[in-house]
C-alpha cells in the first residue's frame, strides 16, 4: 500500500485489541484503556471521544441500532450512534469479560469467568 492510496489515519486513542466497527457515517473505537472515539468514515476526524469504564479487550458490537462495549471488567456500556455520545444503559455482570459478544437474532450471548449469557428481546404479542 502507497500513501496515495490511505485516506486518512489516526494516530491517537488507537486500541491495541479491540476492533472498530462502523455505524453509518461514523466509525466507533474504543481503546484498550476506556477511550471511545467517534470517528467520520469519510474524513477521519475525530467528532467527539468519551472515557467509558474499564479497560477493553473485546471489539464493539452493533445490535438493534445500538452499540455494545464490553469492558473487562464486566460493565456493558450501550451507547446510541451518533454525532454527540449517549450512553442508554450502563450493566454490570459478575465475573471478567475478555470475548467480544455473539449477536444471533434478537440475542446478545456473553461469556463473562464462568457463565454465559443469553440476553434476549420479548417478543411484544
Amino acid at each position: 500500500m502507497t500513501r496515495t492510496q490511505i485516506a486518512w489515519r489516526l494516530a491517537r486513542g488507537v486500541p491495541y485489541t479491540p476492533s472498530p466497527i462502523a455505524a453509518g457515517d461514523h466509525l466507533y473505537i474504543v481503546n484498550d484503556g476506556g477511550i471511545l472515539s467517534c470517528v467520520a468514515i469519510d474524513t477521519g476526524t475525530v467528532v467527539w471521544q468519551h472515557r467509558v469504564p474499564g479497560n477493553y479487550s473485546a471489539s464493539p458490537v452493533l445490535a438493534g441500532g445500538l452499540i455494545y462495549l464490553q469492558s473487562e471488567e464486566g460493565v456493558t456500556t450501550v451507547i446510541r450512534p451518533g454525532a454527540k455520545f449517549e450512553a442508554v444503559a450502563v450493566n454490570r455482570l459478575e465475573g471478567p469479560a475478555l470475548a467480544s459478544m455473539a449477536v444471533a437474532g434478537t440475542s446478545l450471548y456473553i461469556r463473562a469467568g464462568e457463565h454465559l449469557y443469553r440476553i434476549a428481546k420479548q417478543p411484544s404479542d
